[in-house]
């Protein structure tokens, strides 16, 4: 149980989520700064391409988070 413990978790009102590690290509800070939004959606540029930023919330099911 210790490597769980030490494992980057995600963290929604007051929930953790473990993501598998082979799911996840990379960690980035996301601040408001860094968001932008295009045709009213949530996205940030990484490495020149734009993506979109998807609420956790949202994905879930737990009701707009936007």
């Amino acid at each position: 149980m210790l490597t769980q413990a030490i494992l980057p978790v995600l963290r929604l009102a007051d929930q953790s989520f473990a993501v598998p590690l082979s799911m996840v290509r990379e960690i980035l800070p996301v601040t408001q700064e860094g968001l932008q939004k295009v045709s009213g959606k949530a996205t940030m540029v990484i490495r020149g391409e734009v993506l979109p930023v998807l609420p956790l919330a949202q994905m879930i099911g737990w009701g707009s988070s936007e």
